[in-house]
């Protein structure tokens, strides 16, 4: 019975500077390139006291419990709150959109948080999305655009030109 406890627990979320240098390592160059490598010093403590209220919450508390902690997310860095983001992510899935909106909505509605935590952070972490969806973009143009693919489609279009040319070339 406590292996089935275990499994059913979050997992730990560390947000400690050797933890998130180790994750970014793991990471493919392009994503490592757009998070950058800056970690600034941060209160550790304040960090681990987020990771631990984070992980004895549910996922209905997350939005709240990040927005309380404003002014922490503010200065973590790019690469912390990525690291943020992906364990949120993971821990909200297949409804992690709803966390992502939550933390990211920049359209000027409740402040949330203390301090106005939501209009401190939501900037900061729809930036962070929009690096992230960035490096995604550049991915998929690079798997759908590469030379073979692009020979295809321009041979295609000849042979499709080439087969409506008589009609279209004006036989009077």
């Amino acid at each position: 019975m406590s292996g089935l406890d275990l499994s059913l627990r979050p997992p730990p979320l560390d947000l400690s500077v050797e933890h998130v240098r180790g994750w970014l390592g793991k990471l493919p160059r392009d994503y490592r390139g757009a998070f950058g490598d800056d970690i600034p010093p941060s209160d550790e403590e304040s960090l681990a006291n987020l990771s631990e209220q984070l992980v004895a919450s549910s996922t209905r508390g997350y939005a709240e419990i990040v927005l309380r902690h404003a002014p922490v997310i503010a200065a973590m860095g790019r690469p912390r709150r990525v690291r943020l983001l992906s364990w949120l992510t993971q821990m909200c899935w297949p409804d992690a959109d709803k966390i992502l909106r939550a933390l990211s909505d920049v359209s000027g509605g409740e402040t949330g948080g203390s301090a106005g935590g939501r209009a401190k952070v939501a900037p900061l972490f729809l930036s962070d999305l929009e690096v992230v969806a960035g490096v995604n973009r550049r991915r998929e143009v690079r798997a759908v655009a590469n030379r073979r693919t692009v020979e295809s489609v321009d041979v295609g279009l000849h042979e499709f030109a080439d087969a409506f040319g008589p009609q279209t070339q004006g036989a009077l």
